[in-house]
């Protein structure tokens, strides 16, 4: 889960976190927003991450195609796609460097077990 925190937090200002937690948001809302449709696409790798998402993240077909035409009905085009899937993948891939311990003092909560054992191994 990635808890809605003020900007002023230094801790966590991850890349792409203002769109995941959006997009997260909308989705609880069933909103089809392209926060949402890009949360979506990435669902997966997320879920792996440790992010708590709701359960229409998986249940949208065809993410890209919804997320690129969300984009254009904004008047956008494949560079504003592009640029939100790189946000993203910058947000996942920062995510997955932080550790627990920064996570636990982040609030950014860290929900599959077996990922602690992971994390620890690793050390």
């Amino acid at each position: 889960m990635i808890p809605h925190a003020p900007q002023d937090n230094p801790s966590l200002r991850l890349p792409g976190s203002d769109l995941v937690c959006k997009g997260i948001d909308d989705l609880k809302q069933s909103q089809g927003t392209q926060e949402a449709f890009l949360v979506a696409l990435a669902a997966t790798r997320l879920s792996d991450l440790g992010v708590s998402l709701p359960e229409q993240a998986f249940l949208i077909r065809r993410p890209d195609i919804a997320l690129y035409d969300a984009v254009c009905e904004a008047g956008g085009g494949h560079s504003q796609y592009n640029a939100l899937v790189r946000r993203l993948t910058s947000f996942m891939r920062a995510y997955a460097k932080v550790s627990l311990s920064q996570r636990a003092e982040t609030d950014l909560y860290f929900e599959h077990p077996p990922y602690y054992a992971l994390d620890v191994a690793l050390r």
